[in-house]
C-alpha cells in the first residue's frame, strides 16, 4: 500500500504538526525496529513501513515532526507499507502523476466541482471492486 500526502500553501507560509503511528493489530502493536538513514523505516508485526519526505522527524513513541511550507509551494510525504521491503524509495512526483493518470482513465470530467482532484478521490474509492 503507498498512501501519498500533500501539503500545499496555496497563499501564505503553513506550519504544520505531522505524527505517524504506525500499528497492527488494530492498534494493539506499536512500530518498532525505527530506522533514520535519510528514510525512516519501521516494522510493526509482519508489516514494513517506509516515510520519505520526513527526514526531520523524531521518534516520542510515533514519528513527529514540524513542517513549513512557504507560500506557493507544497510538500509531499510517500508511507508505504508491506509484508516485505519494497525496493527503494518511491518519488512523490511520479506517484502523484501515476494516481492522477488512474483517476483519468477511470472516472469522466467533473469540471463542475470546487476541486475535482476531491471528486476523482471519493470517486475511485467508491467505485472500486471491493465497493471502497
Amino acid at each position: 500500500m503507498v498512501l501519498l500526502r500533500g501539503i500545499e500553501a496555496v497563499g501564505r507560509d503553513v506550519r504544520m504538526r505531522v505524527q505517524l503511528d504506525l500499528c497492527d493489530a488494530f492498534g494493539g502493536r506499536s512500530m518498532w525496529g525505527l530506522d533514520d538513514h535519510g528514510v525512516w523505516t519501521a516494522r510493526t508485526g509482519d508489516l514494513r513501513g517506509r516515510w520519505t519526505d520526513a527526514t526531520d522527524a523524531r521518534p516520542d513513541g510515533r514519528l513527529s515532526f514540524e513542517v513549513t511550507v512557504a507560500g506557493g509551494t507544497h510538500h509531499d510525504l510517500v508511507l508505504e507499507i508491506g509484508g516485505h521491503s519494497p525496493p527503494g524509495p518511491e518519488d512523490a512526483k511520479k506517484l502523484w502523476a501515476a494516481t492522477e493518470h488512474s483517476w483519468q482513465q477511470a472516472v469522466p470530467p467533473l469540471e463542475d466541482t470546487i476541486d475535482p482532484r476531491d471528486a476523482y478521490a471519493v470517486l475511485r474509492g467508491l467505485t472500486a471492486p471491493t465497493a471502497g
